[in-house]
């Protein structure tokens, strides 16, 4: 999509998918988003930043101390 994480600009279209809409509510709900789309959003956003670091301290396993974590 061309955008960051934690950024809400770039391009957007209208897409037509299969989707658990229990389990959007669900989501809507605990993000307190203000609807479906948002929801989405701003739960794709979150499993890719925590991919992204997962990533990055796999990669960088040993080399740095991080106070405070397991």
């Amino acid at each position: 999509m061309g955008s960051i994480a934690g950024q809400t600009s770039g391009t957007k279209k209208m897409v037509s998918m299969r989707l658990n809409l229990k389990l959007v509510d669900a989501v809507k709900k605990l993000l307190k988003a203000k609807d479906r789309t948002e929801a989405v959003e701003r739960a794709l956003q979150e499993v890719a930043e925590k991919e992204r670091f997962r990533r990055y301290i796999e990669k960088t396993s040993g080399r740095f101390a991080l106070k405070g974590l397991p």
